[in-house]
Formats: structure tokens, C-alpha cells, sequence
């Protein structure tokens, strides 16, 4: 997260209560992958976005550039 903080892994009931979604394997894989947006990884992980409160890959904002 932008404010130092890593998100601790979300939970099936957890994902399911914020996204209205069923939380899949393959879904949990992605919200809670350490990628951090390298290769291949750019739409893991969880929105940075004030209030979004979504997965990367299922909200649509773009990930925010980390500090060289």
C-alpha cells in the first residue's frame, strides 16, 4: 500500500464481502500476490485508490508508480 503498510492476505469471505464476487482459487492467487507489479504481475494485488477497496484486477485504476 502507499503508505509503507503491506495488506494482509484477504480471505475468501473477506474478498466475497468486498467484491460481491465468489472468491476462486485463481482469484485469491491474484489479490493476494507479492508480484508488486513487476512482469507479468502488473494487475496483482489490491487498489491503492482512497475508497476503491478492490483488486487490482477487477477495478480498472492504475497502479501507482514506486519511488526510485
Amino acid at each position: 500500500m502507499s503508505d509503507g503498510k503491506s495488506r494482509p492476505p484477504v480471505t475468501a469471505e473477506e474478498f466475497e464481502r468486498l467484491t460481491g464476487r465468489k472468491a476462486t482459487e485463481k482469484y485469491l492467487e491474484w489479490a493476494n500476490c507479492p508480484g508488486d507489479g513487476k512482469c507479468f504481475h502488473w494487475r496483482c494485488g489490491w487498489c491503492e485508490v482512497p475508497g476503491c477497496n478492490m483488486p487490482l484486477f477487477m477495478c480498472g485504476h492504475p497502479r501507482p508508480r514506486k519511488p526510485k
